[in-house]
């Protein structure tokens, strides 16, 4: 196979309802852990993406400014397509720590 019929291949692929990278991040979303910065709960949802060669749109990253809210990111592979999308939401407890949830559409 060429490079450029590679790059096709890469470039085509979108992340399907079944994949099982759609598991593996939702699951890093609390459960019985919470996350000690919002910072350190992106870099673990990013961790999941960097398994499967895709990462965050990194020209599209929000800043994640307060107490609670969402965000919807660009999933992009390493031609810069995107592939799919993130959705974060994030919720600051008494307690200091940050409730995560994330999905993959």
């Amino acid at each position: 196979m060429t490079v450029a019929t590679q790059e096709r291949l890469d470039t085509s692929v979108r992340i399907h309802r079944n994949h099982p990278l759609r598991n593996e991040f939702a699951g890093k979303s609390t459960g019985r852990v919470y996350y000690q910065s919002k910072g350190c709960a992106v870099n673990t949802f990013d961790n999941v993406l960097q398994d499967y060669d895709l990462s965050f749109d990194r020209t599209d990253l929000p800043d994640f400014n307060g107490n609670e809210g969402w965000a919807t990111l660009r999933i992009v592979n390493a031609y810069d397509v995107a592939v799919g999308y993130a959705h974060l939401s994030w919720y600051r407890m008494e307690s200091g720590l940050y409730e995560f949830v994330g999905y993959i559409s």
